[in-house]
């Protein structure tokens, strides 16, 4: 690998490229992505929660590794997905296994610790600021799920208002996310998290949800582009904790 070379100005596409032709490692791409969030995430407050377990998520980077190695090994092997090795977050109105869902710091969905509480006997769940308790997600959204078929490794949540609904990207629990490219400014609403975790060279590719203009916006005030899939082109999904009505009827 090309020491000089910017991993993380890369598309989704081109990381994706490099790294089943083994120019660069999920490795290396785990390394630079966590040290970017560190380096810049508390100065706009795009991710709001990150895995904890670094150990673990080195394994499922080397894992990758290992699948994109034998792939490359064996012409005739089925090929790893097109998202194998790349961190990614989710915007933190969706549910991704161990991490939380705190519907962009909604209040009522948390618990607000007792001064006096430990958190040594707090399981399953993540503290914010050591002050409000989310319990962590304990299975992926459809579409989340899809993104680990694919290879994608999970690493955190982004920013969103209250239970999605406000002008910009900002909750009492969480705070507000910046814009990147001058912070006085606001990042949109209501995936300005997502938006401005991409614009900043934390993440790759960014997830989000739009019925008003929540993916265009941010996109547009990040000096970025989204795409808002036409709804009857899309496949149906069915949450998992949603019964399909029709079906009883």
């Amino acid at each position: 690998m090309d020491p000089n070379d910017d991993i993380l100005s890369l598309s989704a596409i081109e990381l994706s490229q490099r790294l089943h032709s083994r120019k660069i490692t999920a490795v290396e791409l785990l390394t630079a992505t966590l040290k970017r969030i560190d380096d810049v995430n508390a100065k706009i407050c795009a991710i709001i929660a990150l895995r904890r377990d670094r150990a673990r998520l080195s394994k499922e980077a080397e894992q990758a590794d290992n699948d994109l190695d034998a792939a490359a090994a064996v012409a005739a092997a089925k090929k790893p997905g097109w998202l194998t090795g790349i961190p990614l977050c989710i915007k933190d109105l969706e549910n991704a296994k161990g991490l939380p869902t705190a519907l962009g710091g909604c209040r009522l969905v948390g618990k607000q610790m007792q001064a006096s509480q430990s958190t040594d006997n707090i399981k399953d769940s993540y503290i914010f600021d050591n002050k409000w308790v989310f319990a962590n997600a304990q299975e992926d959204d459809p579409y989340v799920e899809r993104l680990r078929d694919a290879g994608a490794i999970i690493i955190g949540k982004t920013n969103t208002p209250e239970l999605g609904l406000g002008c910009h990207s900002y909750n009492t629990i969480h705070g507000t996310t910046l814009n990147p490219f001058n912070p006085s400014l606001s990042a949109g609403e209501i995936s300005g998290g997502a938006a401005a975790a991409l614009a900043s060279k934390m993440v790759c590719l960014s997830d989000g949800s739009d019925m008003f203009g929540s993916l265009r916006n941010p996109a547009g005030w990040n000096n970025l582009y989204s795409l808002r899939p036409t709804s009857p082109l899309m496949e149906e999904i069915v949450d998992k904790k949603t019964q399909d009505v029709r079906k009883t009827g």
